[in-house]
């Protein structure tokens, strides 16, 4: 199995979760999860960034690396974790943004073709 994967597997049973709620609580696919802890798939920035947010007790630098220290220090865990969860919010926003300017294009190419 893959570094990476071993160490995204190796939160997974840390955290006491079931692989339903953990894949839950990152709002992946259970299959998803699954591939990853199987290999088939390698983990990708997004799992450690929502990893990151959800369990902010693990080093986003080690999960990704595997270096430094394992845990995060406790004086940057808020600071980081409010700075991913804000990201992450963005994200989505410009996420759905997006798909509103898709479906407008969409509608106006069909208004054009009546």
């Amino acid at each position: 199995m893959d570094e990476l994967n071993a160490r995204v597997v190796q939160v997974m049973d840390e955290s006491g979760l079931s692989k339903t709620e953990f894949a839950a609580k990152l709002e992946v696919s259970l299959s998803q999860l699954s591939h990853i802890s199987s290999g088939r798939n390698k983990a990708g920035i997004e799992l450690i960034q929502r990893m990151a947010v959800a369990f902010p007790k693990y080093s986003a630098l080690w999960i990704l690396t595997g270096q430094g220290s394992k845990y995060q220090k406790q004086g940057m865990d808020e600071h980081t974790r409010l700075w991913l969860q804000t990201t992450e919010q963005r994200l989505r926003e410009l996420q759905l943004d997006l798909k509103t300017l898709e479906l407008d294009i969409k509608q106006k190419r069909n208004e054009e073709e009546l």
